[in-house]
């Protein structure tokens, strides 16, 4: 019952992907991986100079 639903929401965990940038930098779905496991926020990567095209981060910027 309610119970059961009370702890499926304390389980609850946001989906990275979805989260905006007050910039709103792409950044795709492998660097948002790579950032997730290594603990790295979008804070932090939207102050990460890409090498990418238009300067879009790629795994190498962020696995050094």
């Amino acid at each position: 019952g309610q119970i059961n639903s009370l702890k499926a929401d304390l389980n609850f965990v946001p989906d990275f992907s979805l989260e905006t940038t007050e910039q709103d930098k792409f950044f795709s779905p492998l660097v948002k991986s790579i950032a997730k496991q290594e603990g790295i926020s979008l804070v932090e990567l939207e102050k990460i100079n890409g090498s990418g095209k238009d300067g879009r981060i790629n795994k190498d910027d962020i696995l050094l």
